[in-house]
């Protein structure tokens, strides 16, 4: 049986990892906080292994087996005020920790979840910078027997996401009101990408790790496809059946805003993968199984 670590098990992204890896029958251990909420792994939970970084050394992880993959998705974002040394901490300090016990361990693959944003978007500045600088830690310390995928990841979303982010929000929001909704006039194109195609990019890398180069290698995952904020709503409203109006031009645009996030998934492609989910049936999808509605 094939060992998996996975960072931010907890968190949305990596529940949803977890639950595909455990149905795939890999052994998985999730490193979280004591503090940590499991709801999002009720189902799996009794066929996860936990270790709470808080409370325990990595060594306990490794000293037993090495893990065949790291696959790292923890983050803070600083969107809670967080200072710039927990946004360190989290971001640089503790993934180094774990890439130098990955590689002395001999750990085959470690998979990082990159940042696209660039330091020009000031709202995610701490975050931004904290992942570059992971990244080239990365590119500098990983040895020729190890594949470190660096995997750009564009705008996940699907169920089971914190009910502040854009897309749950603008969901709830649709749903529950009928008045007036205040937006900026959505010009901005982002690649959305369903949670459960990250999923599969990640399996195609965990199952063909000899067609990746040896070393640092970096990978966009995303769908190719970027669609205008104005179309993504406008979809979210009409799958709702809102009665609610959408208001484009009420806000402004914030500073610096970025108005194209697309990735390039040729190299991704070109390992055999393919995002699966269309933007319609990914939000039918958050509202079946977050909303309890068809």
């Amino acid at each position: 049986m094939k060992v998996a670590c996975i960072t931010g098990v907890t968190g949305f992204l990596g529940s949803h990892m977890a639950r595909s890896l455990v149905r795939r029958g890999w052994e998985v251990h999730g490193l979280k906080r004591s503090t940590s909420d499991l709801s999002r792994l009720r189902d799996v939970a009794e066929h996860v292994t936990f270790h709470d970084v808080d409370r325990e050394s990595l060594d306990r992880l490794f000293d037993v087996r090495a893990p065949d993959a790291v696959i790292h998705l923890a983050t803070t974002y600083g969107r809670q005020d967080e200072p710039p040394s927990q946004v360190v901490a989290t971001n640089v300090v503790f993934p180094l920790a774990l890439l130098e016990r990955a590689v002395r361990s001999g750990v085959g693959m470690f998979v990082n979840a990159a940042n696209t944003y660039t330091l020009d978007y000031k709202y995610l500045q701490s975050y931004t910078l904290s992942k570059q600088h992971f990244t080239e830690w990365g590119r500098l310390l990983t040895p020729s027997s190890m594949r470190f995928v660096n995997l750009r990841l564009y705008h996940p979303y699907g169920p089971g996401d914190h009910p502040s982010k854009f897309v749950p929000q603008i969901i709830r929001t649709c749903r529950a009101s009928d008045a007036d909704i205040l937006l900026t006039p959505g010009e901005q194109r982002k690649d959305f990408l369903y949670v459960q195609d990250f999923v599969t990019a990640v399996h195609t890398l965990l199952d063909g790790p000899e067609r990746l180069p040896e070393g640092f290698v970096t990978l966009d995952c995303g769908s190719g496809r970027a669609v205008s904020i104005r179309e993504f709503v406008e979809t979210i409203h009409r799958v709702t059946g809102s009665c609610s109006e959408l208001r484009f031009g009420a806000l402004p645009y914030r500073e610096n805003e970025i108005m194209l996030s697309q990735a390039d998934p040729a190299a991704l492609r070109a390992l055999g993968w393919e995002p699966q989910v269309s933007l319609e049936q990914g939000i039918k999808n958050i509202l079946q199984e977050d909303f309890g509605r068809d």
